[in-house]
């Protein structure tokens, strides 16, 4: 029952159009005789009325993660958020060419070292630059700009 609903969910049409689409990556220890770590991939959407969503996961590779997403629908995404892997813009680019994209370094990974405090330069920090502005502006960090 499990894997027919997240099967049906993974699945699921999306929207046409997405204001941000963020794509962030993670390793999870995954048991196949011996532990390894491997890759997954997330993408998570902002819709033009502010609702979030998860759009989807792959342990594959970005560029079948965005081709997933256009075959489930999406046609217009404004702008792409990620880190800065590589081959990442150019997949977007490829299958998105009209979507702006910007590279958001507290996205990459970081972890506070022992006594270490969070600072300006931590993660989380500097958001507001990609912050979309009333008067259609794009933030700093915005590639395209």
């Amino acid at each position: 029952m499990v894997k027919e609903e997240v099967r049906a969910r993974r699945g699921r049409p999306l929207e046409e159009e997405y204001y941000a689409i963020f794509l962030d990556g993670t390793f999870l220890s995954i048991r196949r005789g011996k532990t390894a770590k491997e890759p997954v991939y997330i993408a998570f959407g902002i819709k033009p009325d502010g609702r979030r969503e998860v759009l989807g996961s792959d342990a594959g590779n970005w560029e079948e993660v965005l081709k997933d997403l256009r075959r489930r629908g999406v046609k217009t995404v404004r702008i792409f958020v990620t880190d800065d892997l590589p081959g990442l813009e150019e997949a977007i680019r490829k299958i998105f060419p009209d979507a702006d994209w910007a590279f958001f370094p507290p996205l990459c990974a970081h972890r506070l070292e022992p006594g270490e405090e969070e600072g300006p330069g931590s993660p989380g920090r500097g958001l507001e630059s990609f912050v979309p502005r009333g008067d259609g502006r794009r933030g700093e960090g915005s590639v395209g700009a």
